[in-house]
């Protein structure tokens, strides 16, 4: 999911569609005082929506894009 801006959008199709055991690959912009729990936060929220459990795998910060904000990178496997 490469679109950082909008992918959380499309999370709900991403759970609907991968097979079990798939992993996804979520970009997203955050502010940086939340880092990565504020794209966790949405991958888990969006998941249980979905009835899906998840397993985070990695997660990395992909660059600065503001002196508030970064863009990072969350690989997650799906139960």
């Amino acid at each position: 999911m490469p679109l950082p801006k909008n992918a959380g959008d499309f999370l709900d199709s991403a759970f609907c569609s991968i097979k079990r055991n798939g992993v996804i690959h979520f970009y997203e912009f955050v502010e940086k005082k939340q880092g990565f729990q504020q794209a966790i936060g949405l991958i888990e929220k969006k998941a249980k929506e979905s009835g899906k459990e998840t397993e985070m795998l990695n997660s990395r910060i992909i660059r600065e894009i503001s002196a508030s904000r970064m863009q990072v990178v969350i690989d997650f496997k799906v139960k």
